[in-house]
């Protein structure tokens, strides 16, 4: 019987891949002229990338949350985690930034919301409005 990964295997094999699929992703941008280098300018960029790319699938959307993630990650602090526990969480199953806040430390941030967010409104500046929000 071919049983379906657990969610928390899931998240474990997301943790495990983020270096090889952001250095592929990274790689591929900077090829067509998008250089991504996980600074804060680069989030304009990566907004150039995703106005510029026609087939937005979720594997693209969820390159792009890992990248805006990191750079995340490396300006404000944080480590990724997962609610698995509470199914009325708005992030429940998603992958977030969690513990980056001192003075709110129940705070998370959710990449791949804000990506999907900058795909519906393509508001430019978004994405640096969102990490700027959580200073």
């Amino acid at each position: 019987m071919n049983e379906e990964k657990s969610d928390l295997a899931k998240f474990q094999d997301f943790m495990f891949e983020m270096s090889d699929v952001l250095e592929s992703f990274i790689s591929i941008a900077n090829m067509n002229g998008y250089i991504l280098d996980y600074s804060l300018n680069s989030l304009e960029n990566l907004e150039h990338l995703i106005d510029s790319t026609e087939e937005k699938n979720d594997n693209f959307m969820n390159r792009c949350a890992r990248y805006l993630g990191e750079v995340f990650r490396k300006e404000l602090g944080g480590h990724w985690d997962i609610d698995l526990e509470n199914p009325v969480n708005y992030y429940y199953k998603l992958p977030v930034i969690a513990k980056f806040s001192a003075t709110a430390p129940d705070l998370t941030f959710c990449p791949l919301m804000i990506i999907r967010n900058y795909m519906l409104r393509g508001r430019r500046g978004l994405l640096l409005g969102a990490l700027n929000a959580n200073r």
